[in-house]
């Protein structure tokens, strides 16, 4: 059975920047992963954003009438779906790793 994995995405950082309004330069970021038997790990993170392209900008500080769905759905597309498995294959290998330390931490013999 796969990991599960639950995404939240919190507040964004944002600032006036080259005469556009309402850049996003930041989105912070939750990641919790269960395994089949229970085991959780949650990631806290906070990632920056690349440079507006001035011909294609959009204001994304506040979403008028979005729906907390949207308002997730929105800040997952900003990070893109090659961090979202990149984090995601990490975070499945760390929680691994750490459950196979533990258990030969118990069954090490003196």
């Amino acid at each position: 059975m796969a990991n599960e994995h639950e995404w939240n995405f919190g507040p964004v950082d944002g600032k006036n920047k080259d005469g556009l309004i309402g850049v996003v330069t930041a989105v912070h970021w939750q990641l919790v992963v269960t395994d089949e038997d229970e085991n959780t790990v949650r990631h806290i993170g906070v990632q920056t954003l690349g440079e507006p392209d001035p011909g294609n900008f959009e204001a994304r500080l506040q979403v008028p009438g979005a729906t907390p769905e949207e308002v997730q759905t929105q800040r997952r597309g900003w990070l893109g779906e090659d961090f979202i498995s990149q984090r995601e294959t990490a975070i499945d290998l760390a929680l691994a790793a750490q459950l196979e330390a533990e258990e030969a931490q118990v069954f090490r013999e003196p």
